[in-house]
């Protein structure tokens, strides 16, 4: 294949001296001719060819100077024409035409920026900017994004503020124009909110990151910001945009109220996303503990043309700490691997709240899994308190195959988020649905509630100075060779150091009810009880594990009202975990007591009913372990709640003798036919989960919780009555109206004759004001009467006036 000056000059080896200079009197003028013939000549040695060979480089000598004269010039005075700048513009980055990306990334230079400006200035001097065409509007659009990017000081955005000298003559109808055909020919989408089309914002935001406002803010909110969602994206391991995308909209809190809208925010994630690959490049390839933000300088200079920032030279120096901060901090996140719920005091916005996250990616042994047939898969889905944080199925179980001797579990969810104020005294609950099984409530391992009065936590490592992390470590007195532990006990207990300095500070926390207080050497804690032994809780030691096993009663029917208490069945025999071995309690280890009452000697099983606290201690250092709230039932007790209507049901108690039960004050009428055997009739909107009191034949009693199970719905009005069943209702009448179900149902409210309307999911209480204002916003000649209609969605089918 012959070189590229011969295919465009044809072959000028095979021509003679005289042929050459023939074409050199005709294309004397062709630079890249006389490029190709200066280089042949280079090949000849003859007189005529070295003759010819001086008047080509002279000639060529000449013919440069005229062209850089030319072009200096042109470059003192470029040119005012719209349609040169853009083609100059798309040149200088190999574009025919724009590729859609955004402005930010072409990259404007301060030369182009300024010429541009000055164009604009021209157009709007000769009108053409009211009416605009494409080309001037596509000026418009560039010049204005940038000009945001570098100059705008706010986060106000204002139309005239890129030329305030120029702009207020432009109508804002024409700005609109201008901004729909720029972004037409640069090939970018308007953003609508959803309530109108966002002119100026599409316009700031295609700039990119405002300069000044990153600078300003790139030790404060922006900072934070940035990197709550790097964090939380490196421990849930996401990489895809729209996983960070969603993190980034959890999170936009932290910003400034100001630019909490959706497209900064994903400009946001935009920016981590890059960050996050930059970051998973430098630590797949960097050795011997180099900084990220080093590598890259040193092996990929150009890192920072793959970020959606464009800073100048001058202002790079504003935005290195933000920039080289992200990428070398350590961010090891949370634990996003295992089969276990962990329990947190993480600290937001200088509060702590409790907090739980759930594992559920690993294995599990048959044994967890008594009740589950390994024939099948199994789906688990969230309930109670987990499942108005987790929605809907969080976990697939598979069965153990051929040689494996372990379920697999795999989440259907970023189940290992952190789930904010999740009440450290109620248990991660999930009920397992198999085909080959009757679904069941499982707790989730570790997930049992934490109702000891002396909560010790550790710091965890995805920790940092703006949200501390604390991971619980152990209930009730604790040795650990960790430096620093946290120690969450109640407001009004004494903590008594042993050394000065062993507790370095304590923290209220009103929203608990508690205290944290900060150890770095051992500490007793105790509560104003006279007899009270007290707990020791010491750092930096050596660790003792060991634990009291009581076998948890799963209760039928009922749950404990306090959360604080734990259902035991009667008699339950103690056991002591110590070093991989079981054993029983040693003399002098466990005492019991009745609620006000004196501790005694523990010596057997624990029988009895009603109330109890159980303490355990250790004789020989003379502290006590833990103590524990027990409610003590027979280990067959059950308790069937049922309504045989919308307004009436029964409670039965079975395997409870001699016990009774009594309702707690509320809207409805008891009739005891038998001691173990109540019937309820409400009065006015029914109480689906009822509150009640059981008392044993010996023993102190306790409050607990009843589900009645039904089928029927009701709508109870403001005053306490019960809509009846096939009334029409005037709409004004159902402020203060609620509708209450003992099961998932779902509502239908409609005007008076009409199919149509809205559905709504009613599982407990719903109050309807809210859904009859949709109603007349939906339909604008809905009439004042309403028909209400309900239909119970597990099985039930057809429609049941209301």
């Amino acid at each position: 294949m012959g070189s590229m000056s011969d295919r465009k000059f044809g072959d000028l080896s095979l021509l003679e001296e005289e042929r050459l200079a023939e074409l050199f009197q005709q294309r004397g003028s062709d630079l890249p001719f006389l490029d190709a013939l200066n280089e042949e000549l280079k090949q000849r040695n003859s007189d005529a060819a070295n003759v010819l060979h001086i008047k080509v480089i002279t000639t060529r000598r000449a013919l440069v100077r005229s062209l850089s004269t030319a072009t200096a010039r042109s470059a003192a005075q470029p040119s005012e024409s719209v349609h040169d700048w853009l083609q100059a513009f798309l040149g200088a980055r190999k574009l025919p035409r724009p590729d859609g990306r955004p402005l930010y990334r072409y990259r404007m230079a301060d030369g182009e920026y300024e010429h541009a400006k000055k164009i604009l200035r021209r157009l709007v001097s000769v009108g053409r900017l009211l009416e605009p065409d494409s080309r001037a509007a596509a000026l418009f659009v560039a010049y204005c994004a940038d000009w945001f990017r570098r100059e705008s000081a706010s986060t106000f955005l204002r139309w005239d503020d890129p030329a305030p000298d120029l702009f207020p003559s432009v109508p804002y109808v024409s700005k609109q124009a201008l901004t729909t055909s720029g972004l037409e020919y640069w090939r970018r989408p308007l953003r609508r909110s959803v309530h109108a089309r966002e002119f100026l914002l599409t316009v700031a935001l295609e700039g990119g990151f405002p300069v000044r406002i990153l600078a300003e803010g790139a030790r404060g909110w922006l900072k934070d910001y940035l990197r709550a969602i790097m964090r939380r994206a490196i421990a849930w391991r996401v990489d895809r945009a729209d996983e960070i995308l969603a993190i980034a909209e959890e999170e936009r809190g932290r910003m400034r109220k100001s630019y909490q809208h959706d497209d900064f925010v994903a400009l946001c994630s935009e920016l981590v996303a890059s960050l996050l690959e930059l970051r998973k490049k430098a630590e797949a390839e960097s050795r011997d503990g180099i900084r990220n933000s080093a590598f890259l300088n040193a092996k990929h200079p150009g890192w920072r043309e793959d970020l959606p920032i464009y800073v100048p030279a001058e202002d790079e120096a504003l935005v290195a700490e933000l920039l080289t901060g992200l990428l070398d901090e350590k961010m090891t996140g949370l634990t996003t691997e295992g089969v276990e719920v962990r329990r947190y005091l993480v600290k937001r916005e200088d509060d702590w709240h409790p907090a739980l996250q759930l594992l559920a990616e690993g294995e599990i042994p048959p044994a967890r899994l008594p009740g589950l047939p390994a024939t099948s898969r199994a789906r688990v889905i969230a309930t109670g308190e987990l499942g108005k944080h987790l929605a809907g199925e969080v976990a697939l179980f598979e069965p153990p195959v051929g040689e494996q001797r372990r379920w697999r579990v795999r989440p259907f969810m970023h189940t290992a988020r952190l789930l904010i104020d999740f009440p450290f005294t109620v248990p991660a609950t999930t009920t397992i649905s198999s085909p080959d099984c009757t679904p069941y409530s499982w707790t989730w391992p570790r997930g049992d509630a934490l109702r000891s009065e002396v909560l010790v936590f550790e710091p965890d490592e995805g920790s940092t100075p703006h949200e501390p992390l604390l991971r619980f470590f152990r209930a009730g007195s604790v040795s650990s060779p960790a430096k620093t532990l946290y120690v969450l006990v109640p407001r009004d207990w004494t903590i008594e150091p042993t050394v000065d300095g062993a507790v370095t500070d304590t923290e209220d926390i009103p929203a608990l009810g508690r205290k944290l207080a900060r150890l770095t050497a051992a500490a007793y804690f105790h509560g104003g009880e006279g007899d009270a032994v007290r707990f020791r809780v010491e750092p930096d030691s050596e660790e003792r594990e060991h634990e009291l096993e009581l076998s948890p009663f799963a209760p039928t029917g009922f749950a404990l009202a306090d959360g604080e208490w734990e259902l035991i069945a009667s008699p339950a025999r103690p056991v002591i975990h110590e070093a991989r071995r079981q054993r029983p309690p040693g003399a002098g280890e466990l005492f019991i007591r009745r609620l006000g009452g004196k501790w005694v000697p523990l010596s057997g099983p624990l029988s009895g009913a009603g109330q109890m606290e159980l303490s355990w201690r250790d004789p020989a250092a003379n502290i006590q372990i833990e103590k524990r709230k027990l409610a003590l039932v027979p280990g067959d007790a059950r308790i069937i709640g049922i309504m045989k209507s919308a307004l009436d049901g029964e409670i039965r108690l079975q395997g409870l003798p001699g016990w009774t039960a009594a309702v707690h004050p509320t809207a409805c009428t008891v009739d005891a036919t038998d001691p173990s055997d109540l019937s309820v009739r409400f009065t006015g909107r029914p109480v689906y989960r009822l509150p009640m009191t059981l008392r044993p034949p010996g023993g102190q009693s306790f409050d607990v919780i009843v589900p009645l199970v039904g089928r029927d719905a009701v709508v109870a009005l403001a005053d306490g009555a019960i809509l009846p069943a096939g009334r029409h209702v005037d709409i004004g009448a159902l402020r203060g109206a609620v509708a209450v179900s003992p099961r998932r149902a779902v509502l239908h409210l409609g005007p008076k004759g009409s199919k149509s309307g809205i559905k709504t999911v009613v599982d407990g209480e719903l109050p309807r004001e809210s859904c009859a204002a949709r109603s007349m916003r939906s339909s604008p000649r809905c009439p004042t009467m309403m028909t209400w209609r309900r239909s119970i969605s597990s099985g039930i089918h057809g429609r049941r006036s209301v």
